[in-house]
């Protein structure tokens, strides 16, 4: 073996640890990344350890070797770091996103539950339902001319139904009134349809159905199941108008929103305090107001 090769070293396989020379210790002490990102890949080079010529220049390329892979130790080390926690905060974040997620539905289902039951509790205890009688005019469809002729027959029916609804003392006297008036009604109700060229034919009865829940000026009426006088005009396929004719509240077209003198002390005669109270919104106006936001998104 020759001096030259007796001083060499072979150069180090890419990633691995140089064997057979002393100079190359600097590989030994970098730590690896725990994800095994760091892959150091440089090659050294045969100096000849009698060339005191090369020495100045193997020395300084094994300092900037050794600062370039401490570099890169660190930029890779860091780097697994920061994916470490970026990880842990998409985790935490999905976490109380779904826990903010699952809080919400049951705060939702719980509101619907109480709202339920609240409805319920009203349909079963209060008494407006037995102590009203509605009115309900369906038009024939929804084109403008259709709704002008519903709202000209209201105005009509509601004139005639004026005297008896002044003489009533309660929803039933009324409903027997009505019901007695029911061949007037129909003929008045036809009678303006033909004075503004419509040869629509009308139906009048006196009905059981179901109202959603609405507010007229300061009283709420809640969903249920109501007795009414409907008006159906022609294939009544349009949108409705609804109200009240006991007690008082529907009888001036323009002030339709307000309770007579005559219908204030019908309520206050009719229901008891507690429910005046809370269909006036005295009492329980957050669970009106619920009630009420319920009706609008279902209708």
């Amino acid at each position: 073996m020759n001096t030259n090769d007796r001083n060499t070293f072979p150069a180090a396989k890419e990633g691995g640890p140089v064997s057979g020379a002393p100079s190359c210790v600097f590989c030994s002490f970098l730590p690896r990344c725990p994800s095994g990102s760091l892959k150091l890949s440089f090659s050294v080079y045969p100096f000849p350890m009698n060339a005191k010529t090369k020495w100045n220049t193997k020395k300084e390329w094994n300092i900037k070797t050794k600062r370039n892979a401490r570099i890169k130790y660190m930029t890779d080390k860091t780097s697994c770091a920061g994916r470490i926690r970026l990880r842990a905060a998409v985790a935490r974040t999905v976490v109380a996103a779904s826990r903010i997620m699952v809080r919400t539905a049951m705060a939702i289902l719980f509101l619907l539950t109480a709202v339920l039951l609240y409805q319920i509790y009203m349909e079963n205890h209060f008494q407006i339902y037995d102590s009203a009688l509605r009115f309900h005019v369906r038009a024939a469809s929804d084109g403008a001319e259709e709704q002008e002729l519903k709202l000209k027959v209201r105005d009509e029916v509601l004139a005639v139904l004026r005297p008896a609804a002044d003489r009533a003392e309660s929803a039933g006297e009324l409903k027997t009134e009505v019901e007695k008036m029911l061949p007037d009604i129909v003929q008045t109700a036809a009678e303006t349809l033909r004075e503004n060229g419509s040869e629509d034919a009308v139906r009048v009865s006196v009905v059981q159905e179901r109202f959603p829940a609405r507010r007229y000026g300061k009283m709420f009426f809640p969903a249920g199941v109501y007795e009414a006088l409907r008006v159906d005009i022609g294939a009544a396929q349009g949108h409705n108008w609804w109200c009240a004719i006991y007690p008082e509240l529907c009888y001036n077209a323009e002030e339709s929103s307000a309770l007579s003198e005559k219908g204030g002390e019908d309520v206050e005669r009719d229901l008891s305090r507690k429910e005046s109270q809370v269909l006036f919104g005295k009492k329980g106006r957050f669970r009106i107001r619920i009630l009420e936001w319920f009706s609008e998104l279902a209708s």
